[in-house]
């Protein structure tokens, strides 16, 4: 398994963070001189270059000024590049450094792992919420589901029973992602199941799930439109 420096690495060549940005060299001097507003380190890690984000987070942690926010907005810049072990990679290194992970830090761990289709290791972030004793939301089955695809229409389904078991409220999000996982191997009484759920939630459907319906249904589309 690459090292964790070593992944960063890697990851930057994804990067499209702007040019304009000052170098982390001129940051970390700035940091040792006379600090830097926590709210502007906050922002500036979501932008960095994956490596340069990292050593700045290293140079707060050496002065004992790296906070959560810090640690989940470097997490949320790996998220949207897909850098799904870089993120996992992450969460051990907060587990080591005995820095308490919240929803928001796994959430973007498991869009991390999504985007890349990397669903085993979203569902396995599901289980590590459970076992650490954090509330588990929207988002993070959302998330989770969205990275499902064909066969695993079944789990995208268990994970939307779970929601419900668990009380976590579904959106017109989770259903259209279930609808992307599954309509081409739902049957049409299960699509027709879904979409009634969605009316007695009172959740609005929208062109993804009429699009969703209507090629599950195939030519049969004029009955996707009437459920």
């Amino acid at each position: 398994m690459l090292g964790f420096q070593t992944q960063a690495a890697a990851s930057s060549k994804l990067d499209r963070r702007s040019a304009a940005l000052p170098d982390v060299e001129t940051l970390l001097a700035s940091l040792d001189q006379q600090g830097l507003e926590p709210r502007l380190v906050t922002s500036l890690l979501a932008r960095l270059r994956h490596s340069d984000g990292l050593k700045l987070l290293s140079a707060l942690e050496e002065r004992q000024e790296a906070n959560i926010y810090h640690y989940n907005s470097l997490l949320n810049s790996f998220s949207k590049d897909s850098s799904w072990s870089l993120a996992l990679a992450f969460l051990e290194k907060m587990s080591r450094r005995k820095v308490q992970k919240d929803t928001i830090s796994v959430n973007a761990a498991i869009r991390a792992c999504a985007l890349a289709e990397c669903w085993q290791k979203s569902l396995e972030l599901l289980q590590v919420m459970q076992h650490e004793m954090l509330r588990s939301d929207t988002i993070s089955f959302n998330s989770a589901i969205s990275g499902m695809s064909g066969l695993q229409w079944p789990l995208a389904l268990q994970l939307f029973e779970d929601m419900e078991r668990l009380t976590v409220v579904a959106s017109t999000v989770t259903f259209n992602s279930i609808l992307a996982t599954s309509a081409e191997e739902m049957n049409i009484a299960k699509l027709q199941g879904l979409l009634q759920r969605m009316s007695l939630m009172q959740l609005q459907k929208d062109v993804i799930t009429y699009s969703s319906a209507i090629h599950a249904c195939g030519a049969d589309w004029e009955r996707a439109i009437s459920f």
